[in-house]
């Protein structure tokens, strides 16, 4: 159950739209930053090892962080402990077959905190894992091989969220995600070494802002009529046979064709979308079109719970009549109840697609970039909508998506945790 803004805001004026979708959305200032161009180690203590700032290798400037095994694995930490959700960038330079460098979030001791490891091309054991340690107990959380190599400059992006959610990017390519809410707190940030030689530089921490943001278009269906809605096919009438919160919400039927709903707005661009998703029947599914240039152009993000006949998550584009699907999922949501569907789209085409707030599909398409409307359809039993959210102001992607790369790998290790 969620609570509901009572305010709907469904009319907003052209100018202002366009304003603020032009705006960048993320703050490019970092709220901390660390490139040891002073020469000196200020903001950061050293824990164990060997680490002084060198001209050796640099990223950027004159200087980086040599971090060397001598008197223990090398490692380093912030000062300062208040670091919680947002994106932690940090550029790395690896040597050595045995090497590994480790980046640990919401450090609070040696017991409790969050770590992504980088093992490249060429060591020992190479790997790219999210890995926790929770009350002294050790989980790796997802695992993938490798895409760089020792001896070269790479950035590692990880972006944590309030609801979990941890994704990691390697020179701005997605690489693997996983989901663990067992460490809420803010801590300082480790920099850790294993081995040989490795260097450090331009570390940039972005906050974000863990206040839920207030939907630009909002509609819980409570009003008599869908007044903000065109029916185009089949049946769409509010009903109080299923609602998420309060009374009513939309339910949508076969009656001579496929049930469909387009918005009456036809502005809606890059931004994210969610809405809650009841699907009966077995032969039943839900969809999402956006945006819905015309009948045989527009994507469409493909809903069929787990026990219906043919049960996935798909996504693709209907292209001047076209039809090309990009991926396919088992889906992770049941038919006769609630789930919530969220849809971030980026003005680079990235397109990220979560279920229950827990991220299913990543991909990369630019060949709709325009403005639209967007249509929910359904497809042979009763479809129910609830509580549609569009949120404009938007932070942009950081780059391309590899989608080879979102796997998790059974049973990996925990070692260097």
């Amino acid at each position: 159950m969620i609570t509901k803004r009572k305010s709907k805001v469904y009319k907003f004026i052209l100018s202002v739209f366009v304003l603020i979708l032009t705006s960048s959305g993320v703050n490019s200032q970092c709220d901390f930053s660390s490139d040891f161009e002073s020469g000196t180690l200020t903001d950061w203590t050293t824990l164990t090892g060997t680490n002084i700032v060198s001209q050796q290798q640099v990223h950027t400037g004159n200087y980086a962080l040599k971090m060397g095994l001598s008197g223990g694995y090398p490692k380093i930490e912030t000062v300062q402990g208040n670091f919680g959700y947002g994106i932690y960038d940090a550029w790395f330079y690896v040597t050595g077959s045995y090497s590994a460098a480790f980046l640990q979030l919401n450090y609070l001791d040696n017991s409790n905190y969050l770590q992504v490891g980088m093992m490249p091309q060429n060591t020992d054991n190479p790997k790219l894992n999210i890995a926790t340690k929770v009350n002294g107990n050790s989980t790796v959380l997802a695992q993938v091989p490798p895409v760089i190599g020792l001896n070269e400059w790479f950035k590692m992006t990880v972006i944590r969220k309030e609801n979990g959610n941890i994704e990691v990017y390697i020179n701005d390519v997605f690489q693997v995600a996983a989901n663990d809410t067992s460490n809420t707190q803010q801590g300082k940030v480790r920099i850790m070494g294993f081995d040989q030689y490795i260097f450090f530089d331009d570390f940039c921490y972005r906050s974000i802002s863990t206040t839920s943001p207030t939907c630009d278009v909002f509609d819980d269906f409570e009003n008599v009529t869908l007044s903000n809605w065109n029916v185009l096919t089949g049946s769409a009438n509010l009903s109080q046979d299923h609602a998420l919160s309060d009374s009513t919400s939309i339910k949508m039927d076969l009656t001579g064709d496929y049930p469909a709903i387009s918005s009456i707005a036809n502005n809606y661009s890059f931004g994210k979308y969610s809405a809650w998703f009841w699907v009966t029947g077995p032969y039943s599914a839900a969809f999402f079109r956006f945006p819905y240039i015309d009948i045989n152009n527009y994507y469409q993000l493909g809903m069929m719970p787990v026990q219906t006949d043919n049960p996935k998550l798909s996504f693709y584009k209907m292209e001047n009549g076209i039809q090309t699907q990009f991926l396919s999922v088992p889906p992770v949501f049941d038919i006769n109840s609630w789930f919530k569907m969220t849809l971030e789209w980026y003005d680079n085409g990235d397109i990220k697609v979560y279920i229950n707030d827990s991220i299913q599909i990543q991909l990369n398409d630019t060949t709709f970039l325009t403005p639209g409307p967007i249509v929910f359809t359904g497809y042979d039993h009763s479809t129910y909508i609830d509580d549609f959210c569009y949120l404009i102001d938007f932070p942009q992607q950081i780059s391309t998506i590899n989608t080879n790369k979102f796997n998790i790998f059974p049973n990996p290790t925990n070692e260097y945790l």
